[in-house]
């Protein structure tokens, strides 16, 4: 019995709540009937239900605080009550909400956090008029996303944006989910009050194990013990008193540990940390949350110390590659309240805090992984690699490790890469998948625009020198890129472009071949490079010419261009309307005149309109001088009518 007295390293860690002004404040957080925690976080943002309504979610950088404006950017993206979120493991910016309108989303926060609000998700996934409970990511597989609805219990492969998995065995609404840290199977909560054992790719009926549960229908949920043989469930006894069962799946009817707490109404949610198997409770509504540590033997649950502040909406753990290790912090707990987020940091007790305590710091799941959705599928199973959190271990010390891999389309790519790299014997084949699929951003920084490829970080993660025929679409990107500038640069840019070209005459009479013959130059950019660049076979949709330009056609601009290089006298430079030379018209074109009579009269004489009462006292003071129509003139027809009725006089 002596290890009944061996003091745990994580006995006294002791609950360290942040003074307001390090807290996020002034939120606005509603009460929702959801089966998840209503809120998320990752190792660079936090996410949370806005709003009373509960459809916008709020994100934000993990260290934040301040208060915040009701005007802030949010993700508006469903329209009924947003009942479950999740970051994936393996990327910081993925996000999935699930929602009562019965639909999944995927968002893409950028690096930056959200700078306005966003409304269009990277990919959609509906359950049928089905209300969506929970939703999250799997342990192991890139890419591979599980969603529950009423009975029925569906995976999702991101890359594909496909469902791969479907099954509505269980009689009643999942209450929740939880997969094992292999992820192998998963663990399961109905309203039935029974708990069962998940396996989509066993042969046959998935549901390997079912056992009964809480004997209450309310709201009960289910953790997977990390890579134990354990699961532990909370929920209701038919007496409404709060229960924690923990079960051995080689023996699943009986329970291992039954830990009855109180009579409290708040839906507990429990927060496990598999390194340090340190657990949490947070009851939706209560003031407190409890601390208790699970061994492996006799009394299974240790009590630890009790947290009391704020009435808790929602709760949720930072990922332990975000915590501040050379602070003794072990866990972090993110607590959800009617107007405020604030992070509990457990802390072991030290004399110092000078030097990395590693008995503290066990090595912990990473972040990389090799396995994807359709490996995992076909029976596949690969752990994800350890990490250590000592940072004289990592490349930036002890600052928290963030992943960020791009939106949804560079993650498919980084797969076709890993798919083609793999793939020794259909090379050629996975090239030519790639090149369908390059693909350039534009991003406005000024009067500049710089280019991000999809395919930059996969080659340099290769390790290998791309030869020309994979370079290839990266130029032409390029060569896109440098002809839009041209065509679409400033007046002061412009200027000097034109005195460029007008250097340089002789080179421009044949500009197709000179085109062809460079292919590079920055000079060639007119609206026939971006054609024949087109009909080359690039994949990018073409440029529209501007719209004072789409009627002149190349031949055209080709044959002003060689008048304008054949004559030599010099001539102000006329207001372009090629493609090549595009500049709106800002004003009235400025006054410009051969001759050298430009005195005051010339300039503003207004012609007369003919038929008025001066064109008829000029008709009679003619003296035999014939007059223009500029000059004031009367049509023919007038002036006979005038000198007729004269003569009857």
């Amino acid at each position: 019995m002596a290890w009944r007295f061996k003091a745990s390293k994580y006995k006294n860690a002791a609950p360290i709540v942040p003074k307001a002004e390090a807290c996020v404040r002034e939120i606005c957080v509603g009460s929702y009937q959801t089966y998840g925690n209503n809120i998320a976080a990752s190792g660079a943002f936090m996410a949370f239900n806005w709003e009373h309504t509960g459809s916008s979610v709020a994100v934000l950088p993990l260290d934040d605080c301040g208060r915040k404006s009701k005007t802030m950017p949010l993700l508006h993206g469903h329209t009924d009550t947003v009942t479950d979120l999740k970051f994936s493991p393996f990327h910081d910016g993925l996000l999935a909400t699930a929602s009562q309108d019965c639909l999944v989303k995927i968002w893409h926060i950028p690096e930056k956090g959200l700078e306005q609000s966003l409304s269009d998700p990277e990919a959609i996934f509906s359950h049928k008029q089905r209300r969506v409970e929970t939703v999250g990511f799997h342990p192991t597989a890139d890419g591979l996303m599980y969603s529950t609805a009423a009975g029925c219990v569906a995976l999702f492969d991101l890359s594909t944006q496909k469902e791969i998995f479907s099954n509505n065995e269980h009689p009643e609404v999942i209450q929740s989910a939880s997969w094992r840290e292999d992820g192998s199977v998963l663990a399961t909560s109905c309203k039935d009050k029974n708990v069962r054992i998940f396996d989509p790719r066993a042969a046959g009926s998935p549901i390997q194990l079912t056992a009964e549960s809480h004997q209450s229908i309310k709201d009960s949920r289910v953790v997977w013990l990390g890579n134990q043989h354990r699961i532990l469930t909370t929920g209701f006894d038919a007496a409404r008193l709060r229960q924690v069962i923990i079960r051995d799946v080689r023996n699943f009817n009986t329970p291992e540990k039954t830990l009855e707490l109180d009579c409290s109404t708040g839906i507990l949610m429990p927060l496990f940390d598999p390194d340090t198997n340190m657990l949490f409770l947070a009851g939706k509504g209560d003031t407190t949350i409890n601390y208790l540590e699970i061994t492996d033997k006799d009394p299974y649950l240790i009590e630890g110390l009790r947290h009391t502040g704020e009435q808790t909406k929602g709760a949720c753990l930072v990922p332990k590659r975000a915590l501040k290790v050379m602070e003794a912090e072990v866990n972090r707990v993110l607590q959800l309240t009617s107007n405020m987020v604030i992070p509990i940091m457990y802390q072991v007790p030290r004399k110092t805090y000078r030097d990395f305590h590693a008995d503290l710091y066990p090595e912990t799941t990473g972040y990389k992984t090799e396995l994807v959705a359709g490996e995992w599928l076909n029976g596949s199973n690969q752990a994800v690699p350890k990490m250590s959190l000592d940072p004289a271990k990592r490349e930036h010390g002890d600052e928290p490790i963030i992943i960020h891999r791009g939106n949804l389309s560079d993650f498919v790519k980084n797969l076709e890469n890993q798919r083609a790299k793999s793939n020794t014997t259909g090379k050629p084949n996975q090239q030519a998948k790639r090149n369908d699929n390059e693909h350039f951003v534009m991003l406005n920084t000024g009067n500049n625009f710089e280019e991000k490829n999809g395919n930059d970080n996969s080659n340099e993660s290769n390790g290998k020198k791309s030869t020309p025929s994979q370079s290839q679409p990266d130029g032409e990107c390029s060569e896109l890129i440098r002809k839009f500038e041209a065509k679409y640069k400033v007046d002061s840019e412009k200027e000097k472009a034109h005195a460029y070209a007008q250097s340089h005459e002789d080179d421009k009479e044949s500009p197709t071949e000179h085109e062809h013959s460079t292919g590079s130059s920055e000079e060639v950019s007119s609206s026939g490079g971006l054609d024949n660049h087109s009909a080359s076979g690039s994949h990018s949709p073409p440029k529209p010419m501007p719209r004072t330009s789409r009627s002149n056609s190349l031949p055209e601009a080709s044959d002003s261009a060689g008048e304008s290089s054949s004559t030599n006298t010099p001539r102000p430079r006329p207001r372009t309307t090629a493609a090549s030379a595009y500049k709106p018209r800002l004003g009235p074109k400025p006054f410009s005149s051969t001759t050298g009579d430009v005195s005051f009269d010339k300039v503003f004489a207004v012609p007369l309109a003919p038929g008025s009462h001066e064109n008829i006292s000029n008709v009679g003071q003619d003296s035999g001088v014939e007059m223009t129509p500029a000059q004031g003139a009367k049509p023919d027809l007038i002036v006979e009518i005038e000198k007729k009725k004269k003569k009857k006089k």
